[in-house]
């Protein structure tokens, strides 16, 4: 889908757009009946159904969530900052009271179990408006996203998956639905000695998955502006980091003749090795990176010389681009200009990475290897850390360059290959799935 210029500001600064409104929206879902209806029960709603010290029935829980959120969609709302901010303090307020403490936590889910389900259809009223008509509307529904999924419901994380998925929804949404589904990450690797109740539980979190691949590997659109491929990445970035905190390089292969599920180590891959368009930032990079040295729950499917080796590959382009950007960072205050990247974040957010990568390969083949990466990367990154001039900088080279694989398999069953992947950079972007016969 082509993202308009109203694209650019409605994601790459979706906090600005919150609470401005200059469309008039031509749907109203809310009757102003309906409002004051719940506004005689507001108080009691909050302050006692949602802390688990009363009950309420089927239609007053839903006649909230309709207040909470359908009233993005008033038409003064979207003209008018300061309603608009009320409305969403409102929402803001609801929220921080079903996931605060609880006086009795049974009846209080209870009441969550019902209310989910409800604002999900609330959510889907307001998003199925036509964008153009409804964009304020839209974009502050979108911006609820996150704060929404703190309930942990799966209907929630149902309906984000579809949301990410949809390709007709616009980016503004997609990008806070991909964000708000990092709460129903870590997902699990199933094996075939899984139980049937915990076999229950993977569908969804296949297509949880699978959503964010399909954000994160669609095909290009036809776009030369910088500022709308800038865009791109930063929706592309949203669904990156998500995946990042999947844990599992699948969500399954289940035996030789399966093909891999979830394949989550392709789609990290991918950004690494910059095979997806527009080339990945190097922010996207690094949380793709940090998102290989987080697998725990290794399928025994999975090869990963090739996560290992684009992890190093990544720490030398963060070294290239740290020092291209030191005369600014040494530069006299007055001089100084905002740096390309939170070098002190971005330091300690790799060093963490690759103590994961120590602990989750000791005992495997690949310890070694990774062992020695960490001991050249962390004295360059203390570096980095402290603004210091980069020394010892070879000797990372030369441990990344020891953990280059000879080989594109990513998933493989015995001495067969279940998933490909030219990585290489010289290379054309190829992925291949084989059925074992």
């Amino acid at each position: 889908m082509r993202l308009s210029r109203f694209a650019i500001l409605g994601v790459v600064a979706a906090s600005l757009c919150v609470f401005l409104g200059n469309v008039l929206a031509k749907d109203e879902l809310l009757t102003p009946q309906q409002e004051e209806q719940f506004k005689k029960i507001s108080f009691q709603f909050e302050s006692k159904v949602l802390k688990g010290e009363d009950t309420a029935t089927g239609p007053q829980i839903e006649l909230a969530a309709r207040y909470y959120v359908l009233r993005v969609a008033f038409e003064k709302a979207q003209t008018d900052p300061s309603m608009m901010a009320r409305i969403v303090k409102d929402y803001d307020s609801m929220l921080a009271y079903a996931t605060g403490p609880a006086t009795s936590k049974p009846m209080r889910d209870a009441t969550i179990t019902k209310f989910a389900p409800e604002l999900v259809k609330a959510f889907k009223q307001v998003f199925d408006l036509d964008f153009n008509d409804n964009r304020m509307a839209v974009v502050n529904a979108a911006v609820m996203l996150p704060h929404f999924a703190k309930l942990k419901h799966e209907d929630i994380g149902d309906f984000l998956a579809n949301i990410v998925a949809d390709e007709k929804k616009h980016d503004a949404v997609r990008v806070h639905a991909a964000k708000a589904l990092q709460e129903f990450f870590p997902v699990k690797a199933f094996t075939k000695f899984d139980n049937k109740l915990a076999l229950e539980r993977k569908p969804r979190d296949k297509k949880r998955v699978d959503a964010l691949l399909t954000l994160i590997d669609r095909p290009m659109p036809k776009i030369t502006d910088p500022y709308e491929i800038d865009a791109l990445r930063y929706v592309r970035g949203a669904a990156v980091a998500t995946l990042a905190l999947a844990q599992t390089p699948a969500i399954s292969a289940l035996d030789k003749k399966a093909k891999v599920e979830g394949p989550v180590a392709l789609g990290l891959i991918k950004v690494l090795s910059k095979k997806i368009e527009p080339e990945p930032s190097l922010k996207e990079r690094i949380a793709a990176a940090a998102g290989v040295c987080r697998f725990t729950k290794y399928v025994d499917e999975y090869d990963p010389k090739i996560g290992i080796y684009l992890v190093g590959e990544t720490l030398i382009d963060v070294v290239n681009e740290y020092k291209r950007d030191y005369n600014n960072i040494a530069a006299k205050a007055k001089d100084k200009r905002p740096t390309t990247l939170y070098w002190k974040e971005t330091s300690k957010m790799l060093e963490t990475a690759l103590t994961d990568l120590v602990n989750n390969t000791k005992g495997t083949p690949n310890a070694a290897g990774v062992q020695s990466l960490d001991t050249a990367a962390r004295p360059v990154l203390k570096n980095i850390y402290d603004f210091n001039p980069i020394d010892r900088e070879q000797q990372l080279r030369d441990a990344v360059q020891k953990l280059r694989p000879n080989t594109k398999t990513v998933f493989r069953s015995g001495t067969e290959t279940l998933v490909e992947f030219d990585w290489t950079p010289a290379a054309p972007a190829e992925e291949k799935q084989v059925d074992s016969k």
